[in-house]
């Protein structure tokens, strides 16, 4: 209700993010200092949180501002960016050159997690790869395809 992500809340009552989604689930106490915090943190009293009130208030607060606020869904389906993919791989290829403990399963995930964290960090993807999953790890499913072209194009 008060618009802070889990990242800001967890930092400003200075625990983990994990820590604070554990505390969602009720799979973790909080402590009577973190709790303090907490309360600081969402201005909310810790006497009126305790008294039955303080629960029957948030319901009407809470109804309210749902019929005020219509939810969107976000929907991201990843389309692959033939140009961008080469020039992510030609990157990394170009950051790892010579070294002897990189591989293809290596390169696979290197790939993997440059998509991923963009798509954490700013939530698009870089590439828009999709990726299969194997048991050492994700593989992009058109990367032979991708390959095949820039060495007939002489890019690789």
């Amino acid at each position: 209700m008060k618009g802070l992500s889990q990242e800001n809340l967890a930092k400003s009552i200075k625990i983990s993010r994990p820590s604070l989604a554990q505390i969602e689930l009720g799979n973790r106490t909080v402590d009577i200092r973190e709790f303090q915090r907490l309360s600081m943190a969402l201005e909310f009293s810790l006497d009126d949180f305790v008294s039955k009130e303080f629960f029957a208030n948030l319901d009407l607060e809470a109804k309210v501002e749902t019929k005020s606020k219509k939810a969107t869904e976000r929907i991201s389906v990843p389309s692959l960016q033939i140009n961008k993919f080469k020039n992510v791989l030609l990157y990394i290829l170009e950051r790892c050159a010579g070294k002897p403990n990189i591989g293809e399963t290596v390169l696979y995930k290197l790939l993997y997690f440059s998509d991923f964290n963009n798509y954490e960090l700013y939530e698009e993807h870089l590439t828009g790869a999709k990726f299969r999953k194997l048991p050492y790890g994700p593989v992009p499913q058109k990367f032979d395809n991708i390959v095949l072209q820039m060495k007939t194009g002489k890019e690789l």
